[in-house]
């Protein structure tokens, strides 16, 4: 009978000391290998070591001695993440402090012994799928209104009202608006890639039509040199190259007809989605198609 109740008593001291190390474990898997992963690894990680230490490994944690088993109080990790004398603490660098919720969690591990699996190498988190930003579904925001008169007589589209949103928050005001000969300039550099013809300048500068700006903008974009000039930015992404490059240099024969796709493309305004298409599997999407063989260089 003596027997069987110091059994009993044996396996209720047990439990709870059992639990402790299961609830432990789940803590770091669940808890702490997150945290460190979102807030601390991006500078703290073994091949940085910003500050002299890593948080990546346990060897590493342990070593640089930010983490003491047991003894929260003399784990610098806590101290450096933790408000001192009513200043902001050291860590996180970047990004808002580390809520008290997130500082307790770290303490409860480290009190209950920092338990890390030896084979558990922490990782930065990496967006995938389709939480990238990109691939979120369009959504329209709530245009800035404005009470003051020289607000409305600026703003003409809705993009203006957020253009002057940011300027104000920035305790700046619009510019004069571009004199004639300045807009033709700039229109011509960033559509075409060159300077107006000085008998253009002058027609524009003198032309009395009120839709003289939108007629200008579509003959621009209308020009064969408006695709050979945005081509050369999507080339460039593409590493794209008449010739070989390095010492020899030699003429790669059959690559024009791939420059000649991207810029036929841009001038019949076609749809990204398709270009984009055609470059990735374009024999297969669009069999039978000139375009679909040459988009894929």
């Amino acid at each position: 009978m003596v027997c069987r109740r110091l059994l009993l008593l044996l396996t209720f001291a047990l439990l709870p000391q059992s639990g402790l190390r299961i609830a432990a474990a789940d803590l770091f898997t669940q808890q702490i290998a997150p945290l460190l992963e979102r807030r601390c690894l991006s500078c703290h990680n073994s091949v940085d070591r910003r500050g002299q230490f890593s948080l990546q490994t346990q060897h590493e944690a342990l070593q640089s001695g930010h983490v003491v088993p047991g003894q929260p109080a003399d784990s610098q990790l806590l101290t450096v993440i933790t408000s001192q004398n009513g200043k902001a603490p050291e860590m996180p660098g970047s990004g808002p402090p580390l809520t008290p919720a997130e500082v307790q969690l770290l303490q409860q591990w480290i009190q209950q012994g920092a338990p890390w699996p030896a084979d558990r190498q922490l990782q930065e988190p990496v967006v995938s799928d389709f939480s990238w930003w990109s691939f979120q579904p369009l959504a329209e925001p709530a245009v800035p209104q404005f009470a003051d008169a020289a607000a409305a007589a600026w703003i003409r589209t809705p993009v203006d009202a957020f253009v002057l949103q940011s300027l104000r928050q920035a305790g700046l005001e619009p510019s004069p608006a571009a004199s004639r000969r300045t807009l033709i300039r700039r229109l011509s550099f960033d559509l075409l890639g060159l300077p107006p013809q000085p008998g253009e300048i002058e027609a524009f500068v003198n032309d009395p039509d009120p839709q003289a700006w939108e007629k200008l903008v579509d003959r621009y974009l209308a020009a064969p040199q408006y695709g050979e000039h945005w081509a050369r930015h999507w080339l460039d992404v593409v590493r794209y190259a008449d010739t070989c490059g390095y010492d020899k240099d030699k003429l790669r024969p059959n690559a024009w007809p791939y420059r000649d796709y991207v810029i036929s493309a841009l001038n019949a305004d076609k749809p990204w989605d398709r270009f984009v298409q055609e470059q990735i599997a374009g024999d297969i999407l669009y069999p039978g198609t000139s375009d679909g063989i040459l988009g894929l260089g």
